[in-house]
């Protein structure tokens, strides 16, 4: 059986797309279920964390967010640079350094 992998990249980028002020975030966290880490994407305003992936209703206080899920490696995306890099690479990412 395929594993089924998760919509953080699309969602977070579908989000970035209706509202121009929320960052996209690409990052890494840890998967509290297999214990390894995986690449992961959410947004940010502010000080807040949105993370909508997996049918998710996460907002929390970022710092909060980031120490929950041991973030690491965030590279962080204002809107109109996540639209044109989602326009050059036809996907939601990650897009690499």
């Amino acid at each position: 059986m395929k594993k089924r992998k998760g919509d953080c990249y699309e969602v977070a980028g579908r989000k970035v797309m209706e509202d121009t002020h929320l960052l996209l975030c690409h990052g890494v966290a840890h998967n509290t279920l297999t214990g390894r880490f995986m690449g992961h994407a959410w947004n940010e305003l502010g000080d807040m964390v949105f993370d909508f992936s997996n049918g998710n209703n996460i907002v929390m206080e970022r710092k909060r967010y980031y120490k929950l899920g041991r973030i690491k490696k965030v590279r962080k995306y204002t809107s109109e640079e996540a639209m044109k890099l989602m326009l050059k690479h036809e996907n939601f990412g990650p897009w690499g350094k």
